[in-house]
């Protein structure tokens, strides 16, 4: 995922977080929320999730999986991903395929397969 897509300003995740819309599922939560400017996506990784490293290792994996939906995601929304304790361990394929369901039943996207 290039760095123009992503999601910095607090002022931003808190719109989000105050007025989006959720979908959840196993190892994370996705919201979403209309924008006018260009997407842009957020990560949140808490500490529950683990320390430094392992918290690192999440974002990267998340940021991969954003990467391949990319082209196909509906533009005109900001996201933010969660991150669940139970995400840690999982492979990137695991990771890939669990956010591209869950982009398919927020309707951001057009086929699961993706």
């Amino acid at each position: 995922m290039q760095r123009k897509y992503r999601l910095k300003n607090t002022r931003a995740f808190s719109y989000i977080y105050r007025k989006g819309t959720a979908v959840k599922s196993q190892n994370m939560v996705l919201m979403t929320a209309p924008t006018k400017y260009p997407m842009q996506i957020g990560l949140s990784v808490s500490k529950k999730v683990g320390g430094a490293v392992v918290r690192n290792r999440v974002k990267r994996l998340l940021r991969v999986a954003f990467g391949q939906c990319l082209s196909s995601m509906d533009n005109k929304f900001n996201y933010v991903l969660i991150a669940r304790p139970s995400i840690v361990g999982r492979s990137c394929l695991e990771v890939c395929s669990e956010l591209k369901s869950v982009l398919y039943r927020a309707g951001k996207i057009g086929d699961a397969d993706a």
